[in-house]
């Protein structure tokens, strides 16, 4: 992406609103909050963050497209199964956002080169090849609520998710630096 339509919208996010109380949003890529250790330095390699901030809001809006080319490698998404991409990058749930991604070869390199970082640090899963990992854990149903103060999501359990006992890093509370509301997740 160059510089020109890196700036091109500069425009500040607008504030954010959580949901109503206990609504619930269903999610099929609940798998994702597994790479938020990774995210920061990732959106940064990309040239979407810099000092910890989205650059642009199209820099945020192309970063939430990606974390679900990350989820099932394909560049075009539907608005319904981004939710959990708005809340990761901390855009407003009800905004609409395009639903196809111009993906760059160097995007696509740096999508794999992260899906075999969280290989290769969780050791437990053998070689499995990054789509493995897709099907198995990233493209997994999720029951995603708003309470009071923070997030919640839920995840489906699959029995192979014995696996979790060995990953090197919690998933329990994520906070990224431009999230508005810590996320609890409840995966077990």
């Amino acid at each position: 992406m160059s510089q020109t339509q890196r700036s091109s919208a500069s425009t500040p996010a607008a504030p954010y609103f959580p949901p109503p109380p206990d609504a619930e949003i269903y999610i099929q890529n609940a798998g994702l909050v597994l790479f938020w250790p990774f995210l920061t330095h990732w959106f940064t390699t990309l040239s979407l963050v810099a000092a910890k901030q989205f650059i642009t809001l199209d820099a945020n809006h192309r970063a939430i497209l990606l974390l679900q080319y990350l989820v099932d490698s394909s560049p075009t998404s539907s608005e319904a199964q981004l939710a959990l991409n708005k809340l990761l990058c901390g855009v407003n749930l009800e905004d609409s956002l395009p639903t196809t991604l111009e993906l760059l070869k160097t995007e696509a390199q740096e999508a794999e080169t992260l899906l075999t970082a969280v290989i290769h640090h969780w050791s437990a899963l053998g070689n499995i090849s990054s789509h493995a990992l897709q099907q198995s854990f990233l493209q997994r149903n999720g029951l995603l609520t708003f309470t009071h103060d923070h997030y919640l999501l839920q995840v489906e359990q699959k029995t192979h998710d014995i696996l979790l006992d060995r990953l090197p890093w919690s998933i329990k509370i994520i906070k990224l630096p431009w999230m508005e509301w810590v996320l609890h997740v409840e995966w077990f």
